[in-house]
């Protein structure tokens, strides 16, 4: 008899299933694809109530409690339980840094981001949770290597990896929401150049500037920040093109002067239909930026500019785990609880196969 082991692996051993998370103060997002393919398989939004957040605090996790547990009841209806997580969150609960380090290898390069990411995180590193990567900036003249440092407060995190676990799910990467949309406008534009992103959601703003897939420097603006006590439905264009007036050129001056390169590229994604009809035009003709467009596939003509973000998380869900390699502010106990359960998974494979070749002597 003639075994094919890969067909025997598949089926012994099969490929973990992932789900990307996208929680904001408004609403808590789910999406995944179908297998083998970019084709939405999952799409399922559950709303919050007000108040849930406070600036980006979790103030009423009792609230957040209850949704989670609808959430593991529409994860169940699509046949997805057990997996694994890819959460993406808004931008207040990340300190992110690019910086620049000579060239270095091994231990000397561990040592060299360590002290960056003391040195200029807001918060202790033994209260954080702190990931970075290397990172290449196209429009850099000089030698220097350039790591990305993400820091995120352990208190801040712990609660959401806490109630992904109470509900029978594992945690294989947390990312801030600018790093998730960032990688899908460079995969459905193959922008090659350094560009911006003015983001406008339901939390606030999102501006951030990126290459390729990387993010190298993000801010964000809450709603209650840019205009105190005026509810979301009561701000006019003109207020955001006021703000974004200031803003803009803040981040362009920044680049240039840092990196000796002009951002000459710009994506909009707005929740407010009136703002994507009116401001990418402000954007081109007041800072001579040119718009991205993004290539979606046939079959994403339901998607809106709120999930591109979660977009994003899904499409690094599809990278094999062993080479994913990008930021994750989880604790170490998560990444190697991921390690230990494929490692389970893959001695419960050989023990089948030495137990079939029992059988069949």
């Amino acid at each position: 008899m003639k075994f094919n082991w890969e067909q025997i692996k598949k089926i012994l051993l099969p490929k973990e299933k992932l789900v990307s998370i996208e929680i904001s103060e408004s609403n808590i997002r789910v999406f995944a694809f179908r297998p083998n393919s970019y084709v939405p398989k999952i799409m399922e939004v559950i709303v919050l109530p007000a108040g849930v957040f406070d600036k980006g605090n979790l103030v009423r996790p009792e609230i957040l409690v209850q949704a989670f547990n609808s959430l593991k009841q529409k994860l169940q209806k699509f046949r997805q339980l057990p997996c694994y997580i890819i959460l993406s969150l808004p931008e207040q609960n990340f300190y992110t840094n690019v910086v620049p380090l000579p060239e270095l290898s091994g231990q000397d390069l561990i040592e060299a981001v360590k002290l960056n990411a003391q040195m200029n995180s807001p918060i202790a590193l033994d209260d954080a949770y702190y990931d970075w990567q290397k990172i290449s900036l196209a429009s850099s003249t000089d030698q220097a290597t350039y790591v990305f440092i993400a820091v995120a407060n352990k208190h801040q995190i712990n609660p959401y990896i806490s109630m992904i676990e109470d509900i029978g799910l594992k945690v294989a990467a947390i990312e801030p929401r600018s790093l998730s949309l960032a990688r899908t406008i460079y995969n459905l534009s193959g922008i090659k150049e350094p560009y911006l992103v003015i983001n406008i959601n339901r939390d606030g703003i999102d501006a951030f500037l990126a290459q390729n897939e990387n993010v190298v420097f993000s801010d964000f603006d809450s709603w209650s920040e840019i205009l105190p006590n005026t509810p979301l439905a009561n701000i006019s264009l003109e207020q955001i093109k006021e703000h974004l007036s200031t803003k803009i050129p803040q981040l362009l001056n920044f680049y240039s002067s840092r990196y000796n390169y002009p951002i000459k590229h710009f994506y909009f994604g707005s929740i407010i239909p009136q703002a994507r009809n009116v401001l990418p035009g402000f954007m081109q003709q007041d800072f001579q930026l040119q718009p991205i467009t993004l290539r979606l596939p046939a079959k994403w003509n339901i998607i809106t500019d709120e999930w591109l973000p979660i977009i994003g998380s899904a499409i690094r869900g599809s990278i094999p785990r062993a080479n994913d390699v990008i930021v994750s502010l989880t604790p170490v106990g998560t990444e190697q609880g991921y390690v230990q359960a494929r490692t389970l998974s893959y001695l419960s494979f050989w023990i089948k196969i030495a137990a079939t070749f029992l059988f069949c002597v």
